[in-house]
Formats: C-alpha cells, structure tokens, sequence
C-alpha cells in the first residue's frame, strides 16, 4: 500500500493474544506512517504479577511475527509460541475517502514456552490473531473485543465483535466463530467494559 491514498496516511498493524490457564500475554507491531512500534504485556494468572515493555526504536526485533510464528527477545522476557490453523475472516471496509483491510483468526491453539528472570511456563492456550492495513481516516476511534471461550454444549466458542471501524450492517470485520467455523452475527452495541448486545432487529 502506498503511504498515501485520498490525503490519508497508512497505518498498518499485527496483534497477537494468548489466553492459558497460567498466563495471558498480547504482543504487536504497528506502523503509522513512517514511524513504528511494538509492545508486548503479560499477566501471571495466579499471582496476578504483570510485566510489558514498549519498543519505540525503528527496525527493533524485539517482537517478531513471522506466519504463525511469535517471538518476543525483550527486557525481563523471552517468549516463543506457535499459532495454528482456524478458519479466518477477511474484509475491506470504506474508511473515509479511502480503505482498510483487515483479516481476523480467533480461536486456534497457541503452544510454546514464555520465560521471565526465576519462571517459565510450557503453555497451551488459545488465541487472537489481528493482521490490518489501510488508509484509515485520521480521526478514528473503536469499540472492539476479541476472545476465547467455551458454549454450554461443551463447544469451543470465540468472537471478534466491533463498531466504530469495518462495520457496515453486512460484509464487516464482525465474527463468532463455533467449531472453528466463523459466522457474521449483526451489529452490536457496546455497554462500557463489561456488555456486548446484538442488534436482534
């Protein structure tokens, strides 16, 4: 994508969440521009401890994200994890005068090992994986969740539910996925922090 289309500048992002019994640890790359960073935070489920880092500096390795492949090499931690297969969704939505690209997969396994000074866990979780791009407009602000879980019939559930960017009534970035199977539910409203309800009109 070039850097600009219709005035608007490209911002373009990759993130990354694990959800384990012992941990739940996000990573990212993002891009606005020419001007980069990526950050990374993990929280110890147990003991509720909690350490990130931000990396402002440009070309800086310390996330990495390669296919299904996330590795973080930062300050007071070592992580590598592999994400596997689910069904994905993928959707370009008008962004003001321009576009934006975005491809969802949320749901599918997450193994590998994450280490701090004195701990280290071998984790097997499930996951959210982000790739987006575009020109989107500079003033832009979202609702978005993103998660795991299980139905009352014993199946693996998990969504990727949003308003405010890639959401027109049909064809946006909103999905739950069942099995593995991603299906688009209607347009949902966000209730602060803690309720999501679908427009059942």
């Amino acid at each position: 994508m070039p850097l600009f289309e219709q005035r608007q500048l490209r911002k373009r992002w990759r993130y990354i969440g694990l959800f384990a019994d012992e941990v739940m640890l996000c990573a990212a790359r993002a891009q606005v521009g020419p001007l980069t960073q990526s950050f990374w935070v993990l929280l110890d489920r147990q003991s509720g401890q909690q350490w990130n880092h931000t990396a402002l500096l440009p070309g800086s390795k310390e996330v990495t994200m390669e296919g299904p492949r996330l590795e973080i090499d930062g300050p007071g931690l070592r992580a590598s994890l592999r994400l596997g297969e689910v069904t994905p969704i993928e959707v370009t939505c008008p962004s003001g005068r321009a576009g934006a690209w975005t491809r969802k997969r949320v749901g599918m396994t997450v193994e590998g090992t994450i280490e701090v000074p004195g701990q280290r866990w071998d984790v097997a979780g499930r996951g959210v994986d982000d790739e987006s791009a575009g020109h989107h407009q500079r003033h832009t602000s979202w609702n978005w969740s993103a998660g795991v879980g299980t139905a009352t019939d014993g199946r693996p559930v998990a969504w990727n539910l949003v308003t405010g960017i890639n959401d027109p009534p049909q064809g946006s970035e909103r999905a739950i996925w069942i099995d593995g199977e991603p299906s688009e539910p209607p347009p949902v409203s966000f209730g602060g922090a803690d309720r999501i309800e679908l427009d059942r009109t």
